[in-house]
């Protein structure tokens, strides 16, 4: 019986998970110990090191909120895209003592918005250097959803947001097709 001598010089190596795009995610495809390639990206930290004590409280704007949001959301993994395009539609308002509040469509985005609630807070806290920040969701009422979907219905809408729009249709003889 003949053996090779390479497959006996070595060892069978363990199979190591196939590595994600971010390490706290547990993908279907990937391990649970997956660690970021190099060059990656990492995500959001789930848990803060900083205690609220230590980031002290800096206070900050609208605008500022919007950008750290924004930044929240570009960091999130490729298996939330659907996620990080529902928050792209949010606006989240300061409200006192930096609370924020997030104003969602409906139960369902509530929960999922609750999955991401404890690494969101923690990324807006460490990003905004402010250990006060809490987040607040409101789920919107019927009459606060403006939804539009025909290309009419969005040429109304606007119309009425712009009297200057009413002008220039008037003046060029403007219609829809």
């Amino acid at each position: 019986v003949r053996t090779n001598p390479a497959a006996q010089a070595t060892p069978a190596a363990p199979a190591t998970p196939k590595i994600g795009r971010f390490a706290h995610t547990i993908s279907i495809r990937n391990g649970a110990n997956a660690q970021p390639k190099a060059g990656e990206k990492a995500a959001p930290a789930v848990a803060s090191a900083e205690t609220p004590e230590k980031l002290g409280e800096t206070p900050f704007d609208q605008s500022t909120l919007s950008y750290q949001w924004y930044r929240f959301i570009n960091l999130l993994p490729r298996e939330q895209t659907a996620m990080a395009a529902r928050m792209k539609n949010m606006r989240p308002k300061i409200m006192d003592n930096y609370e924020i509040e997030v104003p969602l469509e409906n139960a369902q985005v509530e929960e999922y918005m609750k999955a991401l609630q404890p690494g969101l807070t923690s990324f807006l806290r460490q990003n905004l250097k402010n250990g006060r920040v809490s987040l607040r969701f409101r789920i919107l009422e019927a009459d606060e959803q403006p939804r539009v979907f025909s290309r009419q219905e969005r040429f109304t809408a606007m119309l009425q947001k712009s009297p200057a729009l009413v002008e220039l249709q008037k003046l060029f003889q403007l219609e829809l097709a």
